[in-house]
Formats: C-alpha cells, structure tokens, sequence
C-alpha cells in the first residue's frame, strides 16, 4: 500500500480494492491456524494507516469494513485491537458522509447506506 500513491482515481481505486481484497482474504480461511501472526500484522498496518490518512478519505470505510470481516472472523482474538480502533468507531459514526455526483444523484444514498450498514455490523460483532 504505501507503493501505491495516491494521487489520482485509479490509483485510490487500486488501494481501496487492496484494502477489501485483505478483509476477504481473512474471510475465505476456514480457521486463523497458522496465519494469526499474518492476522496481527494485517491489523496492525490498518490501524497504523488508519491514523495517518484524512477522516474523511474513503480507506477510512473500506477499512472499517475490513475490521468487520477480521472480527468475524477472528472472534474474540481481536479484542485486542479494540482499545486502537475504538475511538475511529465512534468518530466515523458522528461523521457525515458527503458525495457529489452528476450521473446518478442516488449514489449519494446508497454511499451512506453501505456505510452506515458497514459501521453497524462492525458494532454488532463487537458490541
């Protein structure tokens, strides 16, 4: 990831799908044995990263959805991170998304909507 700048659409379009593509990875393993040391670097770099980029820069919800799909995953393995991501939790769920569009005024809500879902299962699995 911190090969790839970001500097124009595709290349944030190419970060954002590293990012998803890292949640669906962890996803896909039957059980954590043998890629729990991969499963805390992973996190670690989130969190890392999530500290350095805008509040409002789209890695923000593509992680946040990632830290769903881990936590899912690693159950109560990832209560550890919590107390670094706990804060950005409740930051994104005061955060107001706002997107202009001139194709389809409806992306708008849709935005929101996968947001909102995504911020509210991450809290349902961990709350």
């Amino acid at each position: 990831m911190e090969n790839i700048p970001n500097t124009d659409e595709k290349q944030t379009n190419i970060r954002l799908s590293a990012i998803e593509c890292m949640g669906f990875i962890m996803t896909s393993m039957r059980t954590l044995e043998g890629f729990e040391q991969e499963a805390d670097l992973m996190m670690e770099y989130f969190i890392s990263h999530q500290n350095k980029i805008d509040k409002d820069d789209p890695e923000q919800a593509v992680i946040m959805d990632a830290y769903s799909q881990i936590s899912s995953h690693m159950k109560e393995k990832f209560a550890k991170f919590m107390p670094h991501i706990y804060q950005g939790i409740l930051e994104a769920l005061d955060m107001e998304v706002k997107i202009v569009t001139h194709k389809n005024d409806n992306f708008k809500e849709m935005a929101q909507k996968k947001f909102a879902m995504t911020v509210k299962t991450f809290m349902k699995n961990k709350c």
